[in-house]
């Protein structure tokens, strides 16, 4: 499903011009808490950035539990320094709700500088199970929690399965396949079926 997702996304916003992000104050915008503050003030740093140099998106991917939208950003020698914003347990949609907490405004790739309403999209990051973690990662820290985690479910062979499994054998079974290192991305539907 993730998949699936994240490659309607890549397809969608690959090249985009990001023209703002910003955290979005809603009701149900991740609580008032340090982390909250933390997360504003790297998008608010991101958005200060965007000012000055031009923030593109390179791709979008699924990592298991998580989407992963790649952003490129322009340095003055013409190299990039790739950012990745990573969103899990959350709805990525275009229309803007109570539950949002993350706006992108992506202007397409052969539009002018400015933004018209004939070239822009919007992608909003709904929060609406009150469980959404949004994490921006440089490319170190992303290859570090993509080693973090264990394969892919739709990746996964029976043997790579099995082994994984066995290195459990006194657990009971729901609690082994909801381990990340096991499997990645069992959620609670599928934990239940086990």
């Amino acid at each position: 499903e993730l998949k699936v997702l994240a490659n309607a996304l890549h397809q969608e916003m690959h090249g985009a011009k990001v023209y703002l992000i910003s955290v979005l104050k809603g009701p149900y915008a991740i609580g008032i808490d340090m982390r909250y503050e933390q997360f504003r003030n790297t998008i608010n740093k991101l958005s200060a950035l965007m000012t000055k140099r031009e923030v593109r998106v390179g791709g979008v991917v699924s990592m298991c539990k998580y989407i992963c939208i790649e952003l490129l950003i322009s340095n003055s020698d013409n190299t990039t320094i790739p950012i990745y914003i990573c969103v899990k347990n959350a709805k990525l949609t275009h229309v803007m709700s109570t539950h949002s907490i993350l706006e992108l405004m992506l202007v397409d790739g052969k539009a002018s500088a400015g933004a018209s309403s004939r070239n822009v999209r919007n992608l909003y990051i709904d929060d609406s199970r009150s469980n959404c973690v949004i994490d921006i990662y440089t490319a170190d820290e992303l290859n570090a929690l993509r080693a973090s985690l264990g394969p892919d479910p739709s990746e996964i062979t029976i043997k790579q399965f099995h082994v994984n499994v066995n290195k459990y054998p006194n657990k009971p079974i729901v609690d082994v396949i909801s381990n990340d290192k096991v499997i990645g991305g069992i959620g609670n539907v599928y934990r239940c079926e086990a």
